[in-house]
């Protein structure tokens, strides 16, 4: 059943592998700014 599945999924077009890239980076932004502004609050108080 795996190697069925495996086959009837289309490979994915170079365009949608850059959107995740895309969408990977700007989460990895967003957790940064995160953690900086816990990190921030931390010391402040």
């Amino acid at each position: 059943m795996a190697n069925w599945r495996v086959r009837n999924k289309k490979p994915c077009p170079l365009n949608k592998i850059g959107q995740v890239k895309k969408w990977l980076s700007r989460q990895l932004v967003l957790g940064d700014r995160r953690h900086n502004d816990c990190v921030l609050s931390r010391t402040r108080v």
